[in-house]
C-alpha cells in the first residue's frame, strides 16, 4: 500500500498498463435481428452499472497486493442466496471492489495437491466476515499462486504484486531522486576563485572581500562586475555527474520494468524510436503485454457480461421488439428469444 500511494512509478506499475488496456472500448456484433436495438441496450446498462470503471478498480487492487475481488448486492436480499437472474433487471444492485484485507481468510487458497480446490479461491468468499454466493463474486489472481508461497500482501496463497520483484531497485529510485535534488541544489553553485588577502588579514581587507562576495552574489545581467586579472568565477562542472545520474536512472528503470514485467518504455514515457524498424518492434512488444493484460481481464468482463446482458435484454425490451418483428418472435418465450441474442453475441477488442 505504501509504495501504491507514494513512490513516482507506482501509478505506471499498476495503473498505466490497465488504462491502455480499457482505452479503447470492446467492439459488439450480434448476428440476429434487431442487432441495433439490442447492442444499443446493451451499452446504455453497461454505461449505467459504471462496468468498465468497476473492471478497471479491481484489476488495480490485483496488481497493487496481489488479489483482489468484485461483488454484486442486491437491496433487501442476503448476500449468500444466489442471484435470480431472471429477475435481475428489477432488483436494486451494487458493486464493491474489495483488497486482501478485506477478503482475510477467505481467499487463501487449499494447500493439498489431491483437492479439488488445490490452489484455487474458496468458492464462498466473505467480506469482512460476510459470505457471499459465488454468483455474486469474481475473484481475480495477478499471476498465478506458486505452492506454499505466502503472500503478505495478499494475506495467503495467492497471486504476487507487481512491486514484489522490485523491490530492490524502486528503493534505488528514490536513491536516484534524491541525487537529483542534490544536483540541482548545487547546479547554480558559483565558485570564485580571489586572490589570497596575504598573511597578515586585518578587519578592513575581510570586509573588502566580503564586499566582492556580495557583489558577485547580487550581480545579474546589466551590471559590471571586477575582479583582479589574476582572479577567476566560473559555474560548478557536473558535467560528469551528469552522464553518470542518466546512466543510472536508465538502468534502474529497466531493472523496475525486468523485474514487474511491464515494458520499460511505459515507465520512461518515451516516444518509440523511429529508425530503422526499432520503433516498429518496441510497439510490437507494448502490444503484446497489453493483449496479456486484456486476456487476465476475461473473467471479470465475462461476469459483467452476464449481468448487463439479463439487465438490459429484459422482458420489457423482448415486448417492444416482438410488437415490431411479429414474424420472427411470434411465436418465441422471452427465455428463447434471449438465449438466442446470447448465443450470437460477440465482443471483442479494437486492434491497438
Amino acid at each position: 500500500k505504501m509504495l501504491w500511494e507514494y513512490h513516482p512509478l507506482a501509478a505506471k506499475m499498476v495503473e498505466k498498463p490497465v488504462r491502455l488496456a480499457l482505452s479503447k472500448p470492446r467492439i459488439y456484433s450480434i448476428d440476429i435481428e434487431p442487432k441495433e436495438m439490442l447492442i444499443e441496450a446493451f451499452e446504455r446498462e453497461w454505461e449505467r452499472l459504471g462496468a468498465t470503471n468497476h473492471i478497471r478498480d479491481v484489476m488495480y487492487i490485483a496488481r497493487a497486493y496481489g488479489a483482489s475481488a468484485i461483488i454484486m448486492g442486491s437491496e433487501g436480499k442476503p448476500t449468500d442466496d444466489e442471484v435470480d437472474i431472471w429477475s435481475l433487471a428489477d432488483q436494486r444492485i451494487y458493486f464493491n471492489e474489495l483488497d486482501p484485507l478485506n477478503l482475510a481468510g477467505s481467499i487463501v487458497t487449499n494447500q493439498k495437491p489431491n483437492a479439488p480446490d488445490f490452489q484455487k479461491p474458496r468458492t464462498y468468499i466473505t467480506a469482512a466476515g460476510q459470505p457471499y454466493h459465488p454468483s455474486r463474486s469474481c475473484v481475480v489472481f495477478n499471476n498465478t499462486p506458486i505452492y506454499l508461497a505466502f503472500q503478505s500482501s495478499g494475506f495467503g496463497y495467492t497471486g504476487r504484486s507487481v512491486f514484489q520483484r522490485s523491490l530492490y531497485p524502486l528503493k534505488s529510485f528514490i536513491q536516484s531522486m534524491i541525487t537529483d535534488n542534490l544536483v540541482s541544489q548545487k547546479a547554480g553553485l558559483v565558485i570564485a576563485k580571489l586572490k589570497p588577502a596575504g598573511s597578515i588579514v586585518n578587519k578592513l581587507m575581510q570586509q573588502a572581500s566580503g564586499i566582492k562576495r556580495t557583489y558577485l552574489q547580487q550581480g545579474g545581467t546589466g551590471n559590471v562586475l571586477s575582479i583582479d586579472v589574476e582572479e577567476s568565477i566560473e559555474a560548478i562542472d557536473l558535467t560528469n555527474t551528469d552522464t553518470a545520474m542518466t546512466t543510472a536512472r536508465d538502468n534502474i528503470i529497466a531493472n523496475i520494468a525486468t523485474g514487474a514485467d511491464v515494458p520499460a518504455l511505459l515507465l520512461k514515457d518515451e516516444a518509440l524510436t523511429s529508425g530503422f524498424g526499432e520503433g516498429t518492434e518496441d510497439s510490437k512488444v507494448i502490444v503484446q503485454y497489453i493483449d496479456g493484460i486484456r486476456e487476465d481481464m476475461r473473467q471479470l468482463f465475462e461476469f459483467f457480461d452476464k449481468i448487463v446482458m439479463h439487465r438490459a435484454w429484459n422482458k420489457d425490451l423482448f415486448e417492444a421488439i416482438q410488437a415490431e418483428y411479429p414474424e420472427v418472435y411470434k411465436d418465441k418465450t422471452y427465455e428463447q428469444a434471449f438465449y438466442d441474442w446470447k448465443d450470437n453475441f460477440e465482443a471483442r477488442w479494437p486492434s491497438l
